[in-house]
């Protein structure tokens, strides 16, 4: 899960989240295993967020995906965030300069 880098706790705990069998119908990998589709936006906010990061503060959330370089898009209403590195299979691998972030 990693390139001899240490990994981001914020990507370490997305990465956990998204692996659960209970956190899927709130936030969960897409088919392909490369999309992370935030289906519950309430449901994260209100137990997902204060368990794993201490707050339920939806935007700042949002914000960290963008400062780790996911990438977000509507799908049907649905948001959906890609970046090229994170994907279930388990190899999140991050250019040095994201690291520093």
């Amino acid at each position: 899960m990693e390139n001899g880098h240490s990994i981001p706790v914020f990507l370490t705990k997305l990465y956990t989240i998204v692996q659960g069998n209970q956190e899927q119908e709130i936030l969960r990998f897409d088919e392909s295993g490369r999309i992370l589709v935030l289906a519950d936006q309430d449901r994260l906010q209100q137990y997902l967020l204060p368990e794993y990061f201490g707050h339920k503060n939806l935007p700042s959330f949002l914000r960290q995906l963008n400062m780790y370089g996911f990438r977000k898009r509507h799908n049907n209403g649905v948001l959906e965030f890609k970046h090229k590195y994170f994907r279930r299979d388990g190899k999140i691998i991050f250019e040095s300069n994201q690291e520093k972030k």
